[in-house]
């Protein structure tokens, strides 16, 4: 009984660990995700060279869209999540970039053809509108976390899946193709995720909340119970990690 009270009070000071942006820095070796066979960074500033014009969908905090190098002249930004935008303005306005909120996909801010790249990290998108606001010849580069990730841990807590389950890359290119937009580039890729300990499980959990969506810890604290339990003895847990990239030319 003591050793799960002392649980339970562990796993609620995971809990209420601090996040902002999109910052998972605190369980940094604590989960570990397998290497991709392509380099997202690598790839958008391998694009970027000769571009005027670039707007990165859903910036968070800013975080990953400032460890660019060469970015072009104009760079734009948006951003949905109301916690990211405050975080997200101040972070950019020191590169002098431009950050606008969005309430939805189907509305971005910026004129026709406004855009020589624009760039989607684990974004959500419409692709009428990043055609329309893409020049012809323009670049869409987009890496997606795929419908199967995390899929087992919805299973282990006997939750619904996500309902993107189908959210793969061959409906990504089919979408794109139908939208009139030339595939240059793809892959894709299912690996683990591995989590060291269980506290760094209920962070991710609280962070990545449209994973369950009803997630608490008193409400699943049985099942974190036992999953603390095959941590201690194996020393890890892996769930499915789901990842891919597409890079699209607009013609």
């Amino acid at each position: 009984m003591n050793k799960n009270i002392n649980l339970y009070d562990y796993l609620t000071k995971e809990y209420n660990a601090p996040f902002s942006g999109w910052d998972f820095s605190y369980i940094n070796g604590r989960m570990i995700e397998d290497k991709l066979s392509w380099n997202y960074k690598e790839i958008v500033e391998n694009n970027i060279i000769g571009k005027e014009s670039l707007l990165d969908m859903g910036t968070g905090g800013g975080e990953f869209l400032c460890s660019l190098s060469n970015l072009p002249q104009i760079v734009c930004a948006t951003e949905g999540y109301e916690p990211n935008i405050l975080i997200a303005e101040q972070r950019l306005k020191e590169k002098n970039i431009l950050l606008k909120p969005i309430k939805n996909d189907s509305e971005i801010p910026f004129n026709n053809e406004y855009f020589d790249i624009v760039i989607n990290r684990h974004e959500s998108f419409n692709v009428k509108e990043v055609k329309r606001i893409l020049k012809k010849g323009g670049l869409f580069i987009t890496q997606q976390a795929g419908g199967l990730n995390g899929i087992d841990i919805n299973t282990a807590f006997e939750t619904k899946t996500t309902e993107n389950i189908d959210w793969c890359l061959i409906k990504n290119i089919e979408m794109l193709k139908n939208a009139g937009m030339e595939i240059i580039e793809y892959d894709e890729n299912i690996g683990k995720m591995r989590f060291n300990d269980i506290g760094a499980i209920v962070y991710y959990l609280k962070c990545i909340s449209w994973q369950i969506k009803d997630f608490s810890i008193d409400k699943y604290y049985n099942k974190l119970v036992i999953m603390n339990e095959i941590i201690e003895k194996n020393g890890f847990m892996d769930f499915v990690l789901h990842r891919f990239y597409i890079i699209a030319k607009n013609i």
